[in-house]
């Protein structure tokens, strides 16, 4: 269904804008909590009418999330988390724990849909997190995330080496079954045609029966 924004509406667009939704979003949701309507000559012509003050209203916002975005200008927040002994990280740092990083150090509540991360933390180091503030501006601070290394048990050590040679042995039993099975696969493709000899008594009934057929 083609609709009008009558809002702003993250990861949709801002108002004024005609975009096409799935029909039952539109019905369910974004028309009944006026956030939308649909595209109809009426609504298009309205729509007109009012162009010119939504662009004025736009502009007033896109300043507003600007001097916002400002206020992360050369920020970083900072997050110890838990690592094994090559540095690795268990688990990955979320959206979800950004939000509270920035919530707790810099005193700011953030949608978590405006958190944009890159590649997935899963080690120590120090990342850019984009925010969209507003579908045109953005705002940029950096995640510093250091490793506090945690003491494996020595029994939790010895299961994961027996895990991991489990492993290595099953992959090793594939390996070798596979290559069986290609030389099964090469051994039957050049075995010859056997040719089958017919016995003197066979050939002989043969040439009665064709005789006495004549």
């Amino acid at each position: 269904m083609k609709i009008i924004l009558c809002e702003d509406v993250v990861s949709l667009g801002i108002e004024g804008d005609v975009i096409e939704v799935a029909d039952g979003y539109a019905r369910n949701f974004l028309i009944p909590k006026n956030l939308a309507v649909k595209v109809t000559k009426g609504s298009l012509k309205d729509l007109e009418f009012k162009r010119k003050a939504i662009e004025r209203r736009e502009a007033e916002r896109i300043k507003e999330a600007e001097k916002y975005a400002a206020k992360f200008k050369d920020k970083k927040i900072k997050d110890v988390v838990q690592v094994n002994e090559t540095g690795k990280l268990y688990g990955s740092v979320t959206v979800t724990d950004v939000a509270k990083l920035i919530y707790d150090q810099l005193g700011e509540d953030i949608d978590n849909r405006m958190i944009i991360l890159g590649d997935q933390i899963k080690e120590v180091g120090n990342y850019e997190v984009t925010l969209r503030v507003h579908p045109e501006v953005e705002a940029k601070l950096t995640l510093e995330v250091s490793g506090e290394q945690v003491e494996v048990p020595e029994e939790l050590k010895d299961e994961e080496l027996k895990a991991e040679g489990e492993t290595k042995e099953k992959a090793e039993e594939a390996k070798e079954a596979a290559k069986a099975k290609s030389k099964k696969e090469e051994k039957t493709d050049e075995a010859p045609e056997e040719k089958v000899e017919e016995k003197p008594e066979e050939t002989q009934e043969k040439s009665k029966e064709e005789e006495s057929s004549k």
